[in-house]
């Protein structure tokens, strides 16, 4: 697995579409065992290595389909862009309200 897989299996946990199970400390020394003396991990531990170290991890994955994914993904951009907006709305708003504040103690200053 490399880089790149990793990655968007994080993002798709991330989103809920399925759960990474890292290894423990010791399940871990026990994959190491089973690399060494050359055999194959056991069915659903993947084996991934960075210039950080090694990890091994199971993937629980719950079943959607890449429709339902779509869906899912869509719903979440339209609800980040609904934040987005309320946002902007709200610091445009107390922008507007400084700047008409300032006007104000501006020409009280000058009076």
């Amino acid at each position: 697995m490399n880089k790149l897989e990793r990655s968007i299996l994080g993002y798709e946990a991330e989103f809920g579409f399925l759960k990474i199970k890292t290894a423990s400390y010791k399940q871990s020394e026990e994959c190491d065992k089973i690399i060494e003396a050359g055999d194959k991990l056991p069915e659903g531990i993947i084996r991934y290595e960075d210039e950080e170290g090694v990890e091994y991890f199971s993937i629980e994955d719950f079943g959607y389909s890449e429709e339902e994914k779509k869906k899912l993904l869509l719903y979440q951009q339209a609800s980040n862009i609904k934040t987005i907006k309320n946002w902007v709305v709200f610091f445009g708003v107390l922008s507007a309200a400084s700047l008409c504040g300032g006007i104000i103690a501006a020409i009280i200053r000058l009076l």
